[in-house]
């Protein structure tokens, strides 16, 4: 779902508080993999590394432009 959604908006740039938002999503679900036992290899799912690093590339724009502190 979020995959999808962020690919309907790749012509956009994230809200500041929509990055915080789904940083903090990915950040749940990687915990959730890992306590289910899952490593990197495992993890490695395609929608879930297209929404990782978009997040990430969108955080760091960010962080550079002064919107969001690390």
């Amino acid at each position: 779902m979020l995959c999808s959604w962020l690919s309907e908006r790749l012509d956009h740039n994230l809200h500041p508080y929509q990055c915080t938002c789904l940083a903090h999503i990915v950040k749940l679900i990687f915990s959730d993999f890992t306590a289910y036992g899952l490593g990197h290899e495992q993890t490695g799912i395609q929608a879930y590394v297209v929404v990782s690093q978009r997040v990430e590339a969108e955080y760091q724009r960010l962080v550079r432009s002064g919107k969001l502190k690390e």
